[in-house]
């Protein structure tokens, strides 16, 4: 029989339609845990002890009681009033009431999500009129002119009915992973011909409550005879809008759609707020070399951590651990794009996904477990774009941020990470170098709530030997130790077209087995492909002659380790260039080790070249300095994707500010650096001399109401906002660092030039 349109449908029709698809909707797994409950009393009483008795949320969930109690106080006398219409049918209100109570059960194991699902049953319920007051007088009226005059309120009723319904449906949508059937109803808010977004479709169910409540409290004025025929058109009105805008939503088209979820990503994404992740994971893929991987993803315990696609709860945490320079970061980039290329599009399962973070302590932004989350929170929004159900998720969570935050808070991300994760059939996360996230505690407390109630999420963590992981995380985690031994032939591999270079150049004599080399620097590497890139540019340093690039070769005990090498760069770099020259890389160094901030690469150019008496002119700059820097540093220095400048790896950073390390001069580069005081002293110094000499001393855009463009002026001065913002920050660092008697003296000084200062006041 064909279905009438939400216009012309009888209210009981609405009623029975409502009540008959919930049920039919019930998953299995819902039904038993479904029950239906006779009065607001009863479900209350069920709710207060479901809350008590959680094992986990229950302190958070005892205060989600209060929006659920809201509801049900407002609609225990709604359903009073319905079955004056429907006396026959009281499995209308059990329903009802079973259904909130299924949405509590659901969202219990999600407590901040379920709070803000009682907290929209508290607004709702703050639009519903107060029913008990006119009760009597309904019942009065129904009695002396039967249904037919009331027909208008019985109707609304039906819609109010069918939008609560269909709420607590989507609610429950939202907290299970699949739904055996999909729930429209035609009565209901949420009735459209395409999809909208969720902000948009619960504002629309306000603006029906509210248009209800006016409708109902109208009626009931005509019951009392107060200005019958202005409150008589008024509801003729409203029931207009009633049978118009309440129906179906036709007038959406595809393009207004994709603009509107265009849009919504936007905003989601601008208040999630992750931090730029993918410049190691693309660096990665550009470096690696041919045939050097495999061996990792054909290793037994990665396949099995990859094969775990069925939800069995075996081996969930891989934890893969190298030595610094190993090649971790390449391994981890390697394992995921193997995911997004062979198990994204898993032909068994409808939802897999791969989501990844690189920690980077040369990165304050990326150095959080904050900022890992939120960014893994930001891929999955993207790579499930299309899913209505995972969009309403997130954005329920922030059109119902009650605290004002223009980003999401660290429980909202959390909330919205579990939720997910639940409803994904497979998550696979891939986090590189967790020792260089600051409170890496709290992400291995974070990823257990995150995998707590799903047996779905696979988590990779690649880090070094010395990062402690949680005893508590050893009945779901398998060890991985990177050994010299597993990546030796991929060492080889590497070095052979390196080699064969080197002995076209003439650094191998004719005479010398090239494969024998290959075989003994892949030996020495001790497993690190850190050491072998660096030796090789090394090696190929114009810096050096024929005989000494032979020489090393020969003594390759002197460039033992990553330290070892850095060590004898850093020397060949002092000993082969001019004191100027020396200057620059220093400064260099300097900068990039502790800057707050890392700086792009026309910042770093005059931030090195600038003199401390006199201003930067055309002449202070060094010719091609972006692809120069990586030469003047050995290869220690290199350029991101966004072009600032950043150590190689961060064992470089780490050999330069090692306070234990015993350098030979006082004036080396490494001593230069080492030292924190003199560093931080030669970066204020270079800020402040800029400021002095370079900026005029006059307002920028030319005149004192005219603003300066920024574009403009970080063209014409590009060391002016950094100097500007952090001069202060070296210069502190400066004084915090100084040794006890220099400190003294420092203060000394400042006390006395204080003094002088308020003889002349």
């Amino acid at each position: 029989m064909e279905r009438k349109g939400p216009v012309g449908r009888e209210p009981y029709e609405i009623f029975r339609e409502a009540c008959h698809e919930f049920r039919s909707s019930l998953t299995e797994k819902d039904k038993a845990l479904f029950k239906e409950f006779s009065d607001a009393t009863s479900i209350l009483a069920t709710i207060k002890e479901d809350a008590k008795s959680h094992p986990v949320h229950s302190s958070t969930l005892t205060p989600c009681c209060k929006g659920i109690n809201s509801i049900a106080n407002r609609l225990s006398p709604f359903f009073d009033i319905a079955s004056l219409f429907v006396s026959s049918h009281p499995e209308f209100a059990a329903l009802a009431w079973g259904s909130i109570r299924l949405v509590f059960v659901l969202g219990s194991n999600h407590a901040k999500f379920l709070e803000r699902v009682c907290g929209m049953f508290e607004n709702m319920s703050i639009l519903l009129p107060a029913y008990e007051e006119y009760a009597s007088r309904l019942r009065s009226r129904l009695t002396a002119k039967g249904h037919e005059g009331s027909k208008r309120i019985f109707k609304t009723l039906a819609y109010i009915y069918a939008d609560l319904i269909q709420f607590c449906f989507e609610m429950c949508k939202l907290f299970t992973r699949k739904r055996s059937r999909l729930l429209m109803l035609h009565s209901s808010f949420a009735y459209s011909t395409v999809w909208r977004p969720f902000d948009i479709r619960y504002d629309d169910l306000l603006q029906r409550w509210k248009d209800h409540r006016e409708i109902f409290e109208l009626e009931m004025s005509i019951t009392a005879n107060i200005q019958q025929f202005e409150i008589g058109d008024r509801v003729d009105e409203l029931l207009k809008r009633v049978d118009g805008d309440w129906g179906a939503k036709t007038t959406y088209t595809r393009d207004l759609k994709e603009l509107d979820i265009d849009s919504l990503l936007i905003r989601l994404k601008s208040w999630i707020d992750p931090p730029a992740w993918a410049y190691a994971f693309e660096n990665s893929q550009h470096r690696r070399s041919e045939r050097t991987t495999e061996w990792f993803l054909e290793h037994y315990k990665v396949s099995r951590w990859l094969s775990r696609i069925t939800p069995e709860r075996t081996i969930s945490v891989l934890s893969v651990q190298g030595k610094p320079g190993y090649g971790k970061t390449t391994l981890c980039a390697t394992l995921i794009e193997h995911i997004q290329t062979y198990y994204t599009s898993y032909s068994t399962y409808d939802s897999v996904a791969v989501a990844y973070f690189f920690f980077d302590r040369q990165r304050q932004a990326n150095s959080t477990a904050m900022a890992a989350l939120r960014a893994i929170l930001t891929q999955l929004l993207h790579i499930f774009r299309k899913d209505e159900a995972i969009l309403d998720i997130i954005t329920l969570l922030w059109d119902q941020n009650k605290t004002g935050q223009v980003t999401a808070s660290g429980s909202e991300i959390i909330s919205a990470l579990c939720l997910l994760s639940s409803r994904i059939s497979k998550l696979f996360m891939a986090v590189d170098g967790v020792d260089e996230c600051q409170d890496h505690e709290d992400l291995f407390d974070h990823l257990k709530e995150i995998c707590q109630h799903t047996d779905s999420v696979s988590v990779a963590i690649f880090s070094r030997p010395t990062l402690v992981i949680p005893q508590d995380l050893s009945s779901m985690l398998q060890h991985l130790d990177l050994t010299s031994t597993m990546n030796f032939e991929s060492l080889e591999t590497f070095l052979q077209p390196k080699i064969q270079r080197l002995a076209r150049d003439g650094v191998i004599s004719s005479e010398e087995n090239r494969d024998q080399v290959v075989k003994l620097l892949a030996s020495r590497a001790n497993g690190m492909f850190l050491w072998v890139r660096l030796l090789v540019e090394y090696l190929q340093s114009p810096n050096l002659s024929i005989r000494q690039r032979r020489e090393a070769l020969k003594d390759l005990n002197r460039l033992q380790g990553l330290d070892a090498l850095y060590q004898e760069i850093l020397r060949s770099i002092e000993q082969r260039t001019w004191q100027a020259a020396r200057l620059n890389i220093t400064r260099a160094c300097q900068f990039v080790s502790y800057a707050p901030r890392p700086l792009h690469v026309n910042e770093l150019e005059v931030a090195i070249t600038t003199t401390l008496s006199s201003a930067v002119d055309e002449y202070d700059t060094i010719p091609n300095f972006g692809k120069a820097l990586s030469k003047m540093s050995g290869a220690l220095i290199e350029l991101d994707s966004e072009r600032k400048a950043r150590f190689v790896h961060v064992s470089v950073l780490e050999y330069l500010t090692d306070q234990s390390r015993q350098d030979q001069t006082l004036d080396s580069v490494s001593q230069l650096v080492k030292e924190r005081s003199l560093a931080q002293r030669s970066c204020a110094s270079c800020c402040l001399a800029y400021l002095l000499y370079s900026i005029p001393a006059e307002p920028l855009g030319g005149g004192p109401q005219v603003i300066a463009d920024r574009d403009l002026q970080k063209l014409r001065y590009p060391f002016l906002e950094y100097s500007a913002q952090y001069w202060d920050y070296h210069f502190s660092e400066f004084l915090l660092n100084l040794p006890s008697v220099l400190s003294q003296e420092c203060d000394f000084a400042i006390y006395g030039i204080t003094a002088a200062y308020k003889v002349k006041l």
